[in-house]
């Protein structure tokens, strides 16, 4: 899925005066820290309070808040027995266990089996049908004309208890005695299924969240699609750095990584406009880092350079997990300097009085502290 599918499924959620979401029907499961499952219900979107509703769809929307590649990956079945077997299971799971209790249990016995938080948490799952607008190529819409997106959203929040002491009593404004209380929490991990793709239901992906890049629970994914989790962005990033450490010696030229800022830049900026979800592979690496100049002698042993780093051939890249494009700081022990990541053209490093030095080319009014000083 790229943005423009996920934000158009996350507007579906919101409760506004005219509508309502799109949400009919949640499953909830409570688990505490030893497994075992206290609470399952289903109920009837429409039928619960209106604060609760407002609450479900705050916990189940954030299963599509984050950026494509970091917090939300595109994850896919595969010809392997065991991924057709998981995609067999899901199919039946995301249409029936809202009208099947049986069902709906054995989804919730898979997943406490599979993860392990070691924590009290709460598993919520939505069933929704949004009517697709149909649109021509130019992005109009047809009158009365729609397809029909019919899936399930499901998220896993950790539930932390409150201290026992004295809270306030609105109605009568007294100060009274409170007992210890569960409080849900935002969401760790979810998933959307079908994948939501060319505005039409994908039965062979899914999109899947994850609060922590770096704790994105492989064992869940390879539970939910029977293949092994794809490589995170912060192992993508991991492997790049040290492919580029072991290529300079650990010395990277100030030019190369300043090259490879803007160049990464502008691979993410043109997938974010085309929106696709751009993946690169060893050969793009290894073409990223030569464009970049390290010098060929450094990479005529890429294969075992790029095992040693921790790569292998099912490793795929995204541009923006590389490494840190939204901004571009310098610092040194006594000196830290942010330019915005679309201006490191203003920056060069030289030598000044044989020293390093970082010169930065100043366009427009000068401040030193909030006072305009002069360019003299």
């Amino acid at each position: 899925m790229n943005k423009s599918n996920v934000m158009e499924i996350k507007k579906t959620f919101k409760i506004t005066v005219n509508d309502i979401p799109c949400i009919n029907t949640i499953c909830t499961c409570f688990v505490n820290g030893n497994k075992e499952k206290l609470i399952s219900n289903t109920e009837k979107y429409l039928q619960l309070e209106e604060e609760e509703q407002f609450k479900y769809i705050e916990l189940l929307s954030s299963a599509l808040t984050g950026t494509i590649g970091k917090k939300l990956i595109n994850l896919e079945y595969t010809s392997s027995a065991s991924s057709i077997a998981a995609q067999k299971e899901i199919q039946r799971t995301y249409k029936d266990m809202f009208t099947n209790d049986a069902v709906r249990d054995a989804f919730f016995d898979r997943i406490i089996q599979s993860i392990d938080f070691n924590e009290n948490y709460l598993i919520v799952a939505g069933h929704g049908v949004y009517d697709v607008p149909v649109k021509t190529s130019d992005g109009a819409k047809l009158e009365d004309e729609t397809d029909t997106y019919e899936f399930m959203v499901t998220v896993i929040c950790p539930v932390h208890s409150t201290k026992a002491g004295l809270t306030l009593d609105t109605k009568t404004g007294r100060m009274i005695s409170s007992t210890q209380i569960q409080i849900v929490e935002k969401p760790i991990n979810g998933f959307l299924y079908p994948a939501f793709n060319d505005r039409q239901a994908d039965l062979s992906g899914m999109l899947y969240f994850t609060k922590k890049p770096d704790d994105e629970h492989p064992e869940f994914i390879e539970a939910l699609t029977g293949t092994a989790a794809p490589t995170s962005s912060v192992e993508q990033q991991g492997i790049f750095e040290n492919i580029i450490a072991e290529v300079t010696d650990d010395k990277a030229g100030f030019e190369i990584v300043k090259t490879l800022h803007e160049n990464l830049s502008q691979m993410a900026e043109e997938a974010k406009i085309n929106a696709n979800d751009k993946k690169l592979d060893k050969e793009d690496i290894k073409t990223i880092l030569k464009e970049a100049g390290v010098d060929d002698s450094k990479l005529s042993d890429f294969d075992h350079i790029y095992e040693r780093a921790g790569g292998n051939d099912t490793t795929d890249f995204a541009p923006q997990n590389l490494m840190e494009i939204s901004k571009f700081n310098i610092k040194a022990p006594d000196v830290e300097i942010k330019i915005k990541p679309d201006k490191t053209g203003l920056v060069q490093k030289k030598k000044v009085d044989g020293k390093n030095c970082i010169v930065v080319v100043l366009e427009g009014d000068i401040e030193l502290n909030g006072i305009q000083v002069s360019e003299q």
